[in-house]
């Protein structure tokens, strides 16, 4: 993805941030060197670490290889305690799955992980109901993780997710990206969320089956919590967003945002 591509989303984000009740991004106390380090640098070859140990929605001992089930795997770190975005984007990764005409548990395996290690099992469950649960088959076809900080920190670093903590909002800021990963945990894909759309998983998801790696998003700035990177605050653009605000807005401008993603990326 081009930067420009990225900045064309960010309106469409500080919107659902304010639909989503997000917090006031004034009492953040995410450093300029925290959130020059936040992003999606995924090197050539990148793969997920299979074996790492983690726990499920049940609380049962797992691995992420285990969650995938020796399927295609589309993997998303969330926050699942977070307050702004994750949810929504959540939610949108579902839409384009219900559009692609995948069939989840069969066609792949969607996967996250929590990223606060203080997140129970529980915390996993509830994420995972108010998103997907309106979607038997994506919920019976998803596994939602949780694991010890040095599990998370192999994870995110293996495919190149920086992201940073909060301490004033006890929250994450962090990229919105979905990774496509091959049975064998190779990361052949990398797509934002919020610019998610049903050919583009389904094209993904194809293309992880026949091992074909695609082009790999060099540094996505698309930020849950704070949303504008290296400034930590929000520009005139987000600004004005947050202003006029409204859900109508919020599915206009996510709709441009997907158009110009795919657009100048093409």
């Amino acid at each position: 993805m081009r930067r420009s591509a990225s900045r064309a989303v960010l309106p469409t984000l500080a919107l659902l941030y304010a639909a989503a009740g997000g917090v006031d991004p004034a009492g953040a106390e995410v450093s300029r060197a925290d959130l020059a380090k936040v992003g999606v640098h995924t090197p050539a070859g990148a793969r997920a670490p299979l074996d790492l140990p983690l726990r499920d929605q049940a609380g049962m001992a797992t691995t992420l290889g285990a969650a995938l089930h020796g399927q295609t795997g589309v993997l998303v770190f969330q926050d699942y305690r977070c307050k702004t975005l994750c949810g929504p984007a959540l939610a949108i990764v579902a839409a384009g799955v219900r559009a692609s005409g995948l069939k989840p548990g069969g066609d792949f395996r969607l996967v996250a992980i929590g990223l606060n290690p203080r997140e129970t099992p529980a915390d996993a469950r509830a994420m995972q109901a108010s998103r997907l649960g309106d979607q038997p088959d994506l919920l019976s076809g998803s596994t939602f993780l949780t694991g010890e900080a040095a599990a998370i920190a192999a994870a995110t670093a293996a495919m190149g997710f920086g992201y940073a903590y909060d301490p004033a909002t006890d929250q994450f800021t962090h990229p919105v990206a979905a990774f496509v990963l091959s049975p064998t945990g190779l990361v052949t894909r990398v797509l934002p969320e919020t610019a998610l759309t049903g050919p583009d998983l389904r094209r993904a998801v194809q293309g992880a089956d026949r091992g074909e790696v695609g082009g790999l998003i060099d540094t996505l700035r698309l930020l849950c919590h704070d949303l504008v990177p290296l400034t930590g605050r929000y520009d005139g653009a987000v600004q004005t967003a947050l202003r006029l605000g409204g859900v109508v807005t919020v599915l206009a401008m996510l709709g441009a945002g997907a158009f110009l993603v795919r657009r100048r990326t093409a």
